[in-house]
């Protein structure tokens, strides 16, 4: 069993920054992933490339969601400050990198794996740091760090499509390599949390304390357990997490949804743009508009689950389905105007979805799995993230109709929700039991 020696976070103060930083971490990762509309259009013209060749470029960006628990991994041994700062330089280089290549192959490499490995290093980590400062307030926190990403979305396609259309695409790449770096900045902000005072025995008189302790350092004594801890040991804290049933559930609709989020948020401007309703620089805006309306989204989620008029995953599942519907009827955005409007009910939807993922996470196991089960879900995330542009590619190659691919990912978001509603029965059968018991006020989910 793993036991947490850290002293609980202050539910405030620098966690404010912190939770800022984790924000700002999601808007030059996730935020830069989907938006990368921009530069699918423009490298499938230039190399003449199969659609789902090019869309394997912003599949091998989800690396960072695949190999989270390097992130994690690195965190328990170095600290979140070092492991981000380290791996926000990868993601930078390995998109300064893919200005130099000079066929598709090259960018899977540089702008799609190593860039995806240097977000792998930065996502767990801001994030777990999150949840230890707010041990009671961190449904609002994490609101606030699921928010910002609003912004990176409402702001990157446009600025892409701009920087393309003036530099081209080597020169927009070398732009966002000096965007990335700014994660250095963002690992800097998350200051460790001092651990508990060590208690000793002196002269037989009793205890004596010992001075708190940083993350930072207990570096050498985590290098030494980790030295002496059994590799199948450490897998075992991983597998203990699948024996929670609802947990496993979860997993299994997260990775539908980013499936079909990926897919949409790739194709929704390519759909836009081949049923003549704008230019490519007019269309660019309809991924802007996903990002400014699912900051409300995500603001109103959070407040919704942090003062308890709805459960967590009650919104979860309530979003989710939203989204899968919304996906049918774009079908009939033939206009610019009601392509815009649907366009912000799928921002609105994937905001509310986003802002609760970590919550339901957080509710889902306990506070010394946080780590591991962060690990997980954006394993779970990766793995969507990595199958969403290629099955999104692979169906337009074969149907050449952008349509039928929001029908599918319509029945994945659909899909992802309904299986969660066992769960929530149970869930609170649980927690009706445990009420009529007396037992302490459970998680509410």
């Amino acid at each position: 069993m793993v036991v947490d020696h850290s002293i609980p976070g202050p539910d405030g103060g620098w966690g404010w920054m912190v939770a800022v930083a984790a924000g700002t971490t999601d808007v030059l990762t996730t935020s830069t992933i989907f938006s990368m509309s921009p530069f699918y259009i423009e490298l499938r013209s230039y190399f003449g490339t199969t659609a789902a060749m090019t869309s394997l470029v912003v599949s091998l960006l989800q690396v960072g969601y695949l190999f989270a628990f390097i992130g994690t991994f690195c965190t328990d041994r170095i600290g979140a400050r070092k492991t981000v700062m380290i791996f926000g330089t990868i993601a930078a280089i390995g998109t300064f990198m893919g200005q130099f290549a000079s066929n598709i192959y090259h960018l899977h490499a540089t702008l799609g794996f190593i860039t995806g490995l240097g977000f792998a290093g930065c996502l767990a980590p801001s994030h777990v740091t999150n949840a230890r400062y707010f041990p009671h307030r961190y449904p609002l926190a994490n609101g606030i760090a699921m928010c910002i990403p609003g912004l990176g979305l409402f702001i990157f396609p446009p600025l892409f499509q701009a920087c393309i259309n003036k530099y081209g695409w080597r020169g927009t790449l070398m732009i966002v390599a000096g965007i990335l770096a700014n994660l250095c900045v963002c690992g800097a902000i998350l200051r460790p949390l001092k651990r508990r005072p060590n208690v000793k025995e002196v002269n037989g008189k009793g205890p004596a304390y010992s001075p708190a302790k940083t993350d930072e350092c207990l570096e050498k004594e985590a290098e030494t357990h980790a030295a002496h801890k059994h590799g199948i040991a450490y897998v075992k804290e991983y597998l203990v997490l699948f024996r929670n049933g609802p947990f496993v559930v979860y997993l299994m609709s997260v990775l539908l949804i980013q499936i079909a989020y990926t897919g949409i948020m790739l194709h929704l401007q390519p759909r836009a743009s081949q049923a003549g309703i704008g230019t490519l620089q007019q269309t660019s805006f309809l991924v802007s508009i996903t990002g400014v309306v699912g900051m409300f989204g995500r603001v109103g989620a959070s407040l919704v689950v942090h003062f308890k008029f709805l459960s967590s995953l009650t919104v979860y599942i309530f979003s989710v389905i939203l989204l899968g519907i919304t996906c049918f009827v774009l079908h009939f955005g033939q206009m610019y105007l009601a392509y815009a409007i649907l366009s912000g009910i799928v921002g609105l939807t994937a905001g509310m979805t986003f802002a609760i993922w970590n919550v339901c996470c957080r509710d889902l196991v306990s506070r010394t799995q946080l780590s591991h089960s962060f690990s997980i879900l954006y394993l779970s995330i990766g793995f969507g993230g990595v199958l969403g542009p290629l099955i999104a590619g692979k169906i337009y190659d074969t149907s050449h109709d952008y349509d039928i691919t929001f029908f599918a990912f319509g029945v994945m978001c659909i899909t992802s929700g309904v299986i969660l509603i066992p769960p929530l029965i149970w869930k609170r059968l649980k927690n009706s039991c445990c009420n009529k018991k007396s037992s302490p006020e459970p998680v509410m989910l």
